[in-house]
């Protein structure tokens, strides 16, 4: 046996008897996810039925038998034959949205403008006077009487804090009389760009047409910061439902 036979054999070998003592030592890792369907999405699309993971990594894949034998583990899931994927990356994701829409009160499905004042004034008693109230959602469709409200009505549970509530498709807005002093808005301010604002015999309106001009005037831009102090907290939710990250874009 020549030399570079000799030298291979040897590495061969100690090669089998590294994997062999590796295999046979348990090691500790914070988590086994067994008894599953793991879809890998490798190169080969492999599906395993376990995972064990240390820290934030995936330290093995494999059979469930397999990595009982080769890990420990205090956190033991049984995936009971659900289904394991890797966590999704988000196309198109509006996150610092997300963290708006998450702060404010919801207002889709609500059946009345009766039933969003009560959720206003839920919220007016939660937070200092002079904070904002911002929510989304609501649909004059979805009423009785499909008309647009007014600010009177939130001007009832909510006089200090300024109100601004934004319809569903985004394009229109609720205000009480607050946010429109706030906003500096009277007989005279000039309609926004595109359809004009709705008023009535005072600025007490529904203001539509410009949602940017809107939610510039009625301290939109300045309410960001709040929405920030509670962003991180908040961003939990898309992990939570398997989405791990966001696309970038080049």
């Amino acid at each position: 046996m020549n030399q570079k036979v000799a030298g291979a054999t040897l590495a061969l070998f100690a090669t089998a008897m590294f994997l062999a003592v590796f295999n046979s030592t348990r090691h500790e890792v914070d988590m086994l996810l067994v008894n599953g369907a793991v879809y890998t999405l490798d190169a080969e699309n492999k599906v395993a039925q376990a995972v064990a993971i240390r820290g934030n990594r995936i330290a093995a894949v494999g059979t469930s038998g397999d990595l009982r034998r080769r890990f420990d583990s205090d956190t033991v899931i049984d995936l009971e034959g659900k289904t394991l994927v890797p966590g999704f990356i988000d196309a198109h994701a509006h996150m610092s949205g997300l963290g708006q829409l998450m702060q404010s009160v919801i207002l889709v499905g609500t059946a009345s403008p009766e039933e969003i004042v009560g959720l206003v004034r839920d919220r007016a008693g939660q937070i200092p006077p002079g904070a904002w109230i911002h929510g989304r959602g609501w649909d004059q469709n979805r009423w009785e009487k499909k008309e647009f409200p007014a600010a009177s009505q939130l001007d009832a549970v909510s006089p200090e804090n300024p109100v601004v509530l934004i319809r569903i498709d985004g394009h229109a807005i609720w205000v009480n009389s607050r946010a429109v002093e706030i906003a500096h808005v009277n007989r005279d301010t000039k309609d926004p760009p595109g359809p004009s604002a709705r008023r009535a015999a005072s600025p007490k309106c529904t203001i539509w047409g410009s949602i940017l001009f809107a939610s510039r005037s009625t301290g939109g831009l300045r309410a960001r910061r709040g929405f920030r102090s509670g962003f991180m907290p908040r961003s939990a939710l898309p992990a939570r439902h398997g989405i791990s990250g966001r696309r970038k874009d080049p």
